[in-house]
């Protein structure tokens, strides 16, 4: 992770201007501005999902044999699809 000196001083400025702060509550303040802030998203969605879905939606997960090559097949090509377009 890059970190910006001058958007960390800004940071520093804005909870400690006054430069009251001891070193340790300094660093946990930095360390809580560092966090990444967690923003759950959907992995798959729109299209993508009800062509998943669509391909899978008539399988039987208690029957041993729901799941046939050309359906693993599929899985795969969607996986890969999904694998592919997450780069662009």
């Amino acid at each position: 992770m890059k970190i910006d000196p001058d958007d960390l001083a800004q940071f520093i400025r804005k909870i400690d201007g006054n430069n009251t702060m001891g070193a340790g509550a300094l660093a946990e303040n930095i360390c809580q501005w560092l966090e990444p802030s967690v923003v759950t998203a959907p992995v798959v969605s729109g299209w993508l999902l009800e062509s998943i879905e669509a391909k899978v939606s008539d399988l039987d997960p208690d029957a041993e044999s729901c799941v046939s090559n050309a359906d693993v097949l599929e899985l795969v090509k969607a996986v890969r699809t999904l694998q592919v377009r997450a780069h662009l």
